[in-house]
């Protein structure tokens, strides 16, 4: 029986050693940060050696005040809203849009209050929120609107790069991303004077720490080896599988991320800029990017057709305006779950159903910030990630569908 993992880290074995020896060569950061500008065609790029200390320097850079407030989507990342929080700003959490998990429009202007200084969106999934929309919001009440870009490389809304539709935006290059640099990230910047003073923070000097290169580099070739033969068909997925029977998954047994006072103290223990490496690493692979968004949209296509007409299978889908790159192909699962999980990894199939996003309008940490989202809420137990990635085939693909057809007949 052919396995299938949930995640898979889409880079080549021969470019993560051929980085894990790269030279110092401090010029390449800036030039992926010009052939990533071009890519998306925006005005200015800052590389960050994680794209949550970019989030942390874009709200240094904003300069706000002590109490100012942050709209953002309820369905979030919570490490999103712990940076908010730790950086003594209050999150104003706002629901979803259920066809989308993004923030919803509609539901914005009631939040707004005289406190309020900036619209946070966030593109889940890859799904494009409807940021012409917000956008329009945030100019109406002069606002700062900053995209979350994270999961969303390669996605267009109405012709236009996600990331561009706001004054910054942050991607990021993490090992689970579209364009893996051994972590790392990007922020956009519309402004001169914003860009100059993101500028500033990021390049005080160009450290290189071979130690930081290392570890990172370790850890993603680690991440690859558990999700590749013989150790994830062999360890994990077993493992996984019995985990399933008693209704629990691997992820129960990871410890949930927070964020220190020393992170912010300096915005990471490492130097702040992208680290040459991780440049060297982005430019080998950004020629093959269109590529890439074209397997994982074929991919998608494939999905939503095959799960059109399913019973309990709601298939994330391309809105109108958008192109959608779906970075992790999640479907909503309207009953039964855990007999449908079961049942797709008894055929090989590895699934998510804990997810690392989540109701951060109910999580214990923003207890103090609580609101009543219901949507985000009902939604976020109902959420199936299932395998997605460029090494699949049509085979793949169709078998696949197959099992998820025959998942839609439990009762």
């Amino acid at each position: 029986m052919k396995i299938y993992p949930r995640h898979s880290i889409q880079i080549s074995w021969r470019l993560l050693f051929k980085s894990l020896f790269n030279k110092a060569d401090t010029a390449k950061i800036g030039e992926f940060e010009f052939k990533f500008k071009e890519y998306i065609k925006g005005e200015y790029c800052f590389g960050v050696n994680q794209a949550r200390a970019g989030f942390a320097i874009i709200l240094k850079a904003l300069g706000f005040s002590s109490g100012d407030e942050i709209i953002l989507s309820a369905y979030n990342f919570h490490i999103m809203p712990e940076i908010i929080v730790k950086m003594g700003l209050k999150p104003v959490f706002v629901d979803i849009e259920e066809s989308s998990f993004t923030l919803d429009p509609v539901l914005i202007e009631n939040k707004i209050s005289v406190k309020t200084k900036a619209i946070l969106v966030t593109h889940m999934f890859g799904h494009s929120a409807e940021i012409d929309k917000i956008a329009e919001i945030s100019r109406k009440y002069n606002l700062i609107l900053i995209e979350d870009c994270a999961h969303a490389l390669g996605t267009t809304y109405k012709g236009k790069s996600v990331g561009t539709w706001a004054d910054v935006s942050l991607f990021s290059f993490g090992h689970g991303k579209l364009m893996p640099c051994c972590g790392g990230g990007m922020i956009a910047v519309k402004d001169g004077n914003l860009a100059e003073k993101i500028r500033t923070i990021i390049y005080p000097k160009n450290d290189v720490n071979i130690v930081f290169q290392t570890r990172v580099v370790f850890k993603t070739m680690l991440m690859k080896l558990l999700s590749s033969w013989p150790f994830f068909h062999l360890i994990i997925f077993p493992m996984n599988r019995l985990l399933t029977l008693f209704g629990t998954d691997i992820k129960a047994f990871e410890k949930e991320e927070f964020i220190t006072d020393k992170f912010l103290d300096d915005i990471g223990a490492f130097p702040k800029n992208i680290l040459p490496f991780q440049a060297s690493m982005g430019l080998m692979q950004l020629p093959l990017l269109p590529k890439v968004v074209e397997t994982m949209r074929k991919n998608q296509d494939y999905f939503m057709k095959g799960i059109k007409g399913c019973k309990y299978f709601i298939p994330l889908k391309d809105s109108m305006n958008e192109k959608a790159v779906f970075l992790y192909y999640n479907v909503i699962i309207l009953h039964n779950l855990h007999k449908i999980r079961k049942f797709l990894m008894r055929y090989g199939i590895d699934t998510s159903w804990k997810s690392a996003m989540c109701d951060c309008a109910s999580h214990d940490f923003f207890l103090r910030f609580a609101v009543d989202c219901p949507k985000s809420k009902k939604n976020e137990a109902k959420i199936l990630e299932i395998p997605n990635n460029i090494y699949l085939d049509n085979d793949d693909l169709k078998y696949i569908i197959d099992c998820i057809k025959k998942a839609d007949l439990i009762n």
